[in-house]
């Protein structure tokens, strides 16, 4: 009498979402029986996600009509739930993503200006700091101070090459910086085109830097954490100035 009612309940057109087994335990061995803990004849089990939720022994056509409307009820309710919370988390998603690569140019551009604070502040302390070279008789030496010596230096002297540098380096290295920041909020063509002068200011700087750095190594070992750290500086003003170029050249010009 059980079997008919299932029958119609797997072809009624509300229930196409419920999938209905029959298992013959006359065709499958006790391993069957025992896995599905089945001790009496007929006996319905309801399955949610895999998860057992509620069990039926014996003939009792209401309650099995009632029990599989409502599990399906909640079954078609759980998807909708799951797939709105998917949709409702793939917008955001693509509105995050879609803020983002609007404001992309807006991002590097304050990269571009953390970098170039970056290497200005940390170029400043190196060339303030009297720890370029530690002599033999461990005295520290400063950027200006010309060593006739390798093995010690006792005159100290501002040279006037190295100044030079050090002071159009600190120049440019501002200008870039000043340069990033205030393009940050450009719109306009006239500020699109200046934005020009940052890869310029900070290849100019990063030259100035490389000469700098080669006339002090004719004169003393660098060979203290400053000079290190002005070399750093360096490379990474020629690195920040291509990627100033590349991001110009995508947004700007």
């Amino acid at each position: 009498m059980i079997l008919p009612t299932i029958y119609d309940l797997s072809r009624e057109q509300h229930l196409s979402h419920v999938n209905v087994y029959r298992v013959d335990l006359d065709e499958h061995t006790n391993q069957s029986t025992q896995y599905l803990n089945i001790t009496t004849i007929p006996t319905v089990q309801w399955y949610f996600h895999g998860n057992k939720v509620d069990e039926l022994i014996g003939v009792d056509t209401e309650q099995l009509i009632n029990k599989t409307y409502h599990y399906a009820k909640a079954n078609k309710l759980h998807d909708q739930l799951r797939t709105e919370r998917k949709s409702t988390f793939d917008h955001l998603y693509s509105l995050i993503h879609s803020t983002m690569y609007s404001n992309r140019k807006l991002v590097i551009d304050f990269l571009v200006s953390v970098f170039a604070t970056f290497i200005l502040c940390t170029t400043i302390l190196s060339i303030s700091t009297a720890n370029w070279n530690i002599d033999a008789n461990q005295h520290r030496i400063g950027l200006f101070q010309r060593c006739l010596h390798k093995s010690s230096c006792n005159i100290k002297e501002l040279h006037r090459t190295v100044t030079l540098l050090a002071l159009f380096t600190v120049i440019l290295l501002v200008t870039s910086t000043l340069a990033s920041f205030l393009m940050m909020g450009s719109t306009t063509d006239r500020q699109n085109r200046c934005y020009i002068l940052v890869p310029l200011a900070l290849f100019g700087a990063g030259t100035a830097m490389t000469l700098l750095f080669m006339k002090v190594h004719e004169q003393i070992y660098v060979n203290s954490y400053s000079a290190f750290i002005f070399l750093i500086d360096t490379v990474l003003t020629h690195v920040l100035g291509g990627v100033s170029i590349l991001h110009g050249s995508m947004f700007y010009f």
